[in-house]
């Protein structure tokens, strides 16, 4: 399946709302903010950002847009956790 493909079934798949979360929720885990942060707040912060966004798709009817949610939090979890310095180091907090 090509990646059009792919964008094409999640779209069919949610509703409009949902996707406009997903694809946030996607800017937000690959932004600088998340994985180049100062602090490890900021980083958290971030986080619950996406959480908030999409964790409500991890329990969706279709397995599509369920694996997808995960996937993404799973990133955002991976990412928040890179700190400043990379390896877990951030300036402060």
């Amino acid at each position: 399946m090509t990646k059009q493909q792919k964008i094409n079934t999640l779209k069919a798949a949610c509703n409009e709302d949902d996707y406009k979360k997903l694809l946030k929720a996607v800017e937000i885990t690959e932004g600088k903010a998340i994985s180049d942060g100062f602090s490890i707040s900021s980083s958290r912060k971030e986080l619950r950002k996406v959480e908030n966004l999409i964790l409500h798709l991890t329990s969706h009817k279709d397995s599509y847009i369920r694996g997808t949610a995960k996937n993404i939090l799973q990133r955002a979890l991976q990412n928040s956790r890179k700190g400043f310095f990379g390896g877990g180091t951030f300036v402060m907090d």
